[in-house]
């Protein structure tokens, strides 16, 4: 299968799980991205960055529409940069699966970024947005980083590249996700690893961090 055909898969595979945000704060001056995580009937879970989402009023859309949902944003954690949104939906959505670990992918596995790319935004523009996501191909291109903010962090380095609105924006790896793109360093793209999340959620949950739980599990109490 060749790479324009594997991005197709993918984005037809996924594309409905992954949401535009819009963070207004005087005018929309943050674009982002998120990923639907949980349904439990019309409530949805949103995961993003949490940079993304630092505006008087989040809203979200569905991909493929321009309804605005109210969000309201249930956790945040600016250390890992990491948001839960929810919002009121009435209708079933798809959603993402987190990978338990992103440790084991290994250098050169190819992965995907779903994400809604506003280049615009290098030019301070935001009034047009996406109504759909992108999929950009990549790969990983090493081991686990620490993150800055905390070396009991740690990232995915990848090759997606990435633009302005990429933030929150999923990592798949064989239709799992492995990690939520939060930034880009010189060509450098970062994602926060499973793990991360996992330690994150078990700070919101007030869960021990030697307590064996996993993502899912989580994501099921919020």
């Amino acid at each position: 299968m060749d790479a324009l055909e594997k991005v197709r898969k993918i984005h037809a595979k996924h594309h409905k799980s992954i949401v535009l945000i819009l963070s207004y704060n005087g005018d929309w001056n943050k674009v982002g991205t998120g990923f639907l995580i949980e349904q439990k009937g019309n409530r949805c879970l949103v995961m993003t960055c949490y940079h993304v989402v630092q505006g008087q009023n989040v809203r979200v859309r569905l991909a493929g529409s321009s309804f605005e949902y109210v969000a309201q944003i249930l956790y945040e954690h600016g250390e890992s940069d990491l948001a839960i949104l929810e919002i009121d939906v009435d209708l079933e959505q798809p959603l993402l699966k987190f990978r338990e670990s992103s440790w084991d992918v290994g250098v050169e596995e190819e992965v995907f970024l779903g994400a809604y790319y506003h280049p615009e935004m290098m030019g301070g523009l935001t009034n047009v947005v996406c109504l759909n996501p992108t999929v950009m191909p990549g790969e990983i291109c090493a081991s686990l980083a620490e993150m800055e903010t905390n070396p009991q962090f740690t990232e995915v380095v990848h090759s997606c590249g990435s633009l302005g609105g990429c933030s929150g924006g999923p990592i798949i790896y064989e239709s799992e996700v492995i990690g939520v793109h939060y930034q880009c360093q010189t060509q450098i793209e970062c994602a926060v690893s499973s793990e991360t999340v996992n330690l994150v959620m078990k700070t919101w949950l007030g869960i021990a961090n030697d307590v064996d739980c996993t993502i899912e599990e989580m994501i099921s109490m919020l």
